[in-house]
């Protein structure tokens, strides 16, 4: 979920944990309340309102729950005003409160702008960078921006091959890099894609970690499900070039084709050219 759509920090703790146990995540209030230290039935007793978590308690359940610093901060702020008593500073709270949460609206065009500014390196030291380091993350990402996956996110675990804890560990990562959100158990998409900069250090192993993985799908594909075409042949620079050429123009007809079909499913397409001579 996105927190800020919340002002009642109690609230924010039960509806998360409850989306990420219908998700499937390991996630029970038992195991908070070992994380905080205290008993089971305290936990309760703050969730149903009878008390409050103190700050630095309510700072240990965040932890739990993989709460963003930021996240984090704006939750103690909750507890705060929570249990202010002081008119003046009250007041102040509230106003300090809605500030974080009118800044915090939109969170999807507010991310998709701030990636744009990015410069390789920037985007390399942000939380970004793990969607192009694990192939999963990304075709994740794809499949829940297709309806009928997103209402039945289980089946992309038997398509993509992986373990229950890591789509699990997916979920949580996009909904850290700020590219989805759970609302009232159901997957709300903010992003619909990611560009890596041209200068990202990370292009190169992305790459090869893709092709890695797309091979290891293809070799599991019956011959009549999959395009695969391979040559070796001989030329020169010029003809190169102009086999570049036309491949650009077939990626930008790709673009548009692709963009006309309603999304139903994930595709992938590769294309390498090189020389097998070196140059020294």
């Amino acid at each position: 979920m996105n927190i800020y759509s919340s002002d009642d920090y109690r609230a924010i703790l039960s509806q998360v944990v409850d989306e990420r146990k219908k998700l499937g995540i390991p996630i029970t209030y038992a195991a908070m309340a070992d994380n905080i230290r205290v008993q089971k039935p305290y936990v309760s007793k703050v969730l149903s309102g009878l008390a409050d978590f103190n700050n630095d308690q309510l700072y240990m359940a965040c932890q739990y729950l993989d709460f963003k610093p930021d996240e984090i901060q704006y939750m103690l702020k909750l507890l705060d005003y929570e249990k202010c008593w002081y008119p003046e500073r009250k007041k102040l709270l509230e106003e300090e409160i809605s500030e974080i949460r009118r800044k915090k609206r939109d969170t999807g065009k507010v991310i998709e702008k701030s990636v744009k500014k990015m410069d390789g390196a920037e985007f390399d030291r942000s939380s970004f960078a793990d969607y192009y380091l694990n192939p999963d993350i990304q075709l994740i990402h794809m499949y829940l921006c297709i309806e009928k996956y997103r209402k039945n996110p289980e089946v992309i675990k038997d398509i993509l091959d992986i373990s229950s804890s890591r789509f699990e560990t997916a979920i949580l990562k996009l909904e850290g890099m700020g590219l989805l959100e759970i609302v009232d158990n159901k997957i709300k998409i903010l992003v619909n894609s990611l560009h890596l900069p041209k200068d990202s250090s990370l292009l190169t192993p992305h790459q090869v970690l893709m092709k890695q993985k797309s091979l290891t799908h293809i070799n599991n594909l019956a011959p009549e499900e999959k395009k695969v075409f391979s040559v070796t042949f001989s030329s020169n620079e010029k003809a190169k070039a102009k086999i570049e050429e036309a491949f650009n123009e077939f990626i930008g007809k790709v673009r548009t084709i692709s963009m006309e079909g309603a999304p139903e499913d994930c595709y992938q397409l590769n294309f390498e050219l090189f020389p097998w001579a070196r140059k020294h």
